[in-house]
């Protein structure tokens, strides 16, 4: 097993799923993503916590999550990321003074442009829909 630091989204993990209690010393940790699909390709019984977009996880099982006992349960993908209903999303949120908009506006635009949408994707993250963005970038503009 590689030796892997700990990483916001273990930490994430750990916090919200786990009460803060850490992994067991049974958990491998691999480097990449690329290394855990491998890994777990065809594998029936393994699960796995990985950062990874839905999309890159074609080759394995994605569990269906609710929140609570008896609420629906949401399968992993891109759409369920982005609105939220996934349960172990763990989203990016802009937030700066309001009197600070319009000093930010070319910024905050330029985050949420198609040409900066890559660079996340290129790193295994989801991001909002183009039309999300764009309302987003309506709403800067009107402060």
């Amino acid at each position: 097993m590689p030796a892997v630091g700990q990483g916001i989204v273990a930490e994430f993990f750990c916090a919200a799923v786990m009460a803060g209690h850490p992994f067991k010393a049974n958990v491998a940790r691999y480097a990449s993503g690329a290394e855990l699909v491998q890994r777990l390709a065809g594998n029936r019984v393994a699960l796995a916590l990985a950062s990874l977009r839905p999309a890159a996880l074609s080759e394995v099982r994605k569990l269906r999550l609710a929140l609570r006992p008896g609420e629906p349960a949401f399968s992993l993908t891109a759409e369920n990321v982005r609105s939220g209903d996934y349960p172990l999303a763990l989203p990016l949120q802009m937030v700066f003074p309001l009197k600070e908009a319009a000093r930010l506006r070319p910024l905050l635009t330029f985050l949420l442009s198609d040409e900066f949408s890559a660079v996340p994707v290129r790193a295994d993250l989801t991001v909002l829909s183009a039309a999300a963005r764009a309302q987003l970038v309506q709403a800067f503009a009107k402060n």
